[in-house]
């Protein structure tokens, strides 16, 4: 049940990384066909770049060692039974937690967030010939 319930929660934020690839492979299509430079072609670029930058976000969000969120559940799937009884505890008040993280004093969980963030979009931007 615990590798049962890492995969399942693994599945979501693999989800976003196998969409962002998507959009990335999409906008290199548009590029390698010519056609990023045309009005409807550059609008399907912003688009690939929306597309990546959001499942990027949701990505890392999601991975977050938060019980609600999926790295909580991969977490407490991978930590021993004290470890994963102490995230059960939390559990109720882990939207609370990233509530305040999201929207506490310094912008907590936007400087934890920010180096994950641009090494993925660096990557996927990269990749797709958006840089």
């Amino acid at each position: 049940p615990k590798r049962d319930m890492i995969v399942v929660a693994a599945a979501g934020p693999g989800a976003n990384l196998v969409m962002a690839t998507f959009w990335a492979l999409f906008a290199m299509g548009l590029f390698g066909a010519g056609l990023a430079s045309s009005g409807f072609g550059g609008w399907l670029i912003l688009a690939c770049a929306a597309g990546i930058s959001f499942n990027v976000l949701l990505m890392v969000f999601n991975l977050l060692p938060i019980p609600p969120l999926d790295g909580g559940r991969v977490l407490a799937g991978l930590l021993p039974k004290a470890g994963a009884d102490f995230l059960a505890r939390i559990e109720p008040f882990g939207f609370i937690i990233v509530l305040v993280l999201v929207f506490g004093p310094g912008q907590i969980l936007w400087n934890i967030l920010e180096p994950f963030l641009r090494f993925f979009l660096d990557f996927f931007f990269a990749a797709a010939g958006l840089r």
